[in-house]
């Protein structure tokens, strides 16, 4: 597409090179004056090379984050963890249907909470984050269970088709107006660290698993402590029928079948599917000890 426009991207992660591969299909290699690329040590696979070496295959122009920036008419961030404060003209793309998760992982939030739909949203930049006009938004409906690395699959094409579009209007000098969001449907969805990804138990069955798929592949996994050792919890099951029991106690193993232990939650239980070590990496399942607590609190050696 021939064009006195040009944009910079900032990409990140699977989303970020998705994107970066549709727009040079859609709009052509040489509408990109850079990509901005940056490593996220916080996932399995980065796709940081990916990015790297599809731009230099394409004849794109790639800049450390922190770089200077060769002329350009817009930007556009796909998958960015960082703030990008100098940029006037600068599309958002966001894990979530603004106003609501506003901030930090809010994919793994949505999936923590069961919602029914997650979606992507397209704004322009803003001071306060994530609070700018909305340009566009595309949703599609789940249902549980629901791995994060699924659902995140099935929002890709969605990045694709909102950036192919917005950047398309952007190169051909259209004015792309946004509407106000309204501020009293915000929410706001926290960031997390290692803490965040130990297993509360005292919560129900069903918030567990959604939990458990939500902070799985491609990050580093839900986590307890069994005595001294850490073990990573994998995948997850919630047992459809309850028990009465007595006195509950959350964390404990309360059964063990072919190797599967059963564990009490809050309200239900849940049985735990793919269990690791995780220092080693070394499975642990089948799991022998019937008395055995998972919890969120290590055990003195």
């Amino acid at each position: 597409m021939a064009s006195s426009q040009k944009l910079v991207l900032f990409a990140m992660n699977e989303k970020g090179c998705a994107v970066l591969r549709s727009l040079i299909d859609s709009v052509g290699a040489d509408s990109l004056a850079a990509v901005v690329a940056q490593q996220d040590l916080a996932v399995e696979r980065d796709y940081f090379r990916d990015i790297v070496d599809l731009a230099a295959s394409t004849g794109i122009r790639t800049l450390a984050r922190g770089e200077p920036l060769p002329p350009h008419s817009f930007s556009v961030a796909v998958g960015w963890r960082f703030m990008i404060p100098t940029e006037p003209r600068l599309v958002v793309f966001h894990d979530s249907l603004l106003p609501r998760y506003r901030g930090f992982a809010p994919l793994v939030n949505a999936l923590i909470n069961g919602e029914p739909a997650i979606g992507v949203t397209a704004l322009w930049g803003a001071e306060r984050y994530d609070a700018g006009p909305i340009i566009d938004q595309a949703a599609i409906a789940v249902s549980y269970p629901l791995a994060v690395r699924d659902a995140t699959t099935a929002l890709i094409p969605l990045y694709q088709q909102l950036a192919n579009d917005i950047v398309q209007r952007l190169l051909a000098g259209e004015e792309v107006i946004g509407y106000e969001q309204d501020e009293s449907k915000a929410t706001y969805s926290i960031w997390r660290d290692e803490d965040d990804y130990l297993v509360d138990w005292t919560q129900d069955a069903g918030y567990i698993a959604r939990f458990i798929d939500a902070v799985g592949s491609p990050y580093r996994g839900a986590c307890a402590h069994v005595g001294p050792r850490t073990v990573r919890i994998l995948q997850a099951e919630a047992v459809s029928a309850d028990l009465t029991l007595e006195i509950r106690h959350p964390g404990k193993v309360f059964s063990i079948s072919d190797g599967i232990p059963t564990i009490v939650c809050g309200e239900g239980l849940v049985r735990l599917l793919a269990v690791s070590d995780a220092t080693t990496g070394e499975p642990l399942l089948p799991w022998t000890r019937l008395r055995a607590r998972f919890s969120c609190i290590p055990s003195p050696r």
